[in-house]
């Protein structure tokens, strides 16, 4: 086979490659398929014999049609790579958040616990006097206890 040549560069305005140039939309959609072309011819020859592809293949409704399959691609892929990503932003501030909120959880109970322990240090511990009740409600005099 032939030394096949690159595709053309859109964004050289002439062979030497000494100016840029703004590429036609045209050019940028049909840029995927005449790589793809041109990979196929390179580097699987028996492939692109088999399907009859070659140089004259750029720019053709066939590289469009690979062209279109490979955009598609591309934007699934942006789609799944952004919904990804999202799904991952959301899952990490959820987890600062609870992070978070169980640090504050904790320093609360840690301030409780320290005023609950520092009551009970400062509670007196004298001993207190327990007077009962008479559960009938009556005084107690010396002779009461003749009369039960």
């Amino acid at each position: 086979m032939d030394e096949l040549p690159t595709p053309p560069n859109p964004f050289l305005a002439d062979e030497a490659g000494a100016a840029l140039a703004m590429p036609s939309p045209f050019e940028l959609f049909f840029l995927p398929g005449d790589w793809t072309i041109y990979l196929a011819a390179r580097y699987a020859p028996a492939l692109a014999e088999w399907l009859g592809l070659g140089a004259d293949d750029y720019g053709t409704p066939l590289a469009g049609v690979v062209s279109l399959a490979l955009w598609l691609l591309t934007f699934v892929g942006l789609i799944i790579a952004w919904a990804s990503i999202r799904s991952l932003d959301r899952a990490v501030t959820r987890g600062i958040a609870a992070g978070y909120a169980d640090v504050r959880r904790r320093i609360r109970m840690l301030v409780v616990l320290a005023s609950y322990r520092r009551r009970q240090r400062s509670k007196r511990t004298e001993p207190t006097i327990v007077v009962e009740e008479n559960p009938r409600g009556l005084r107690p005099d010396s002779s009461s206890h003749l009369y039960e």
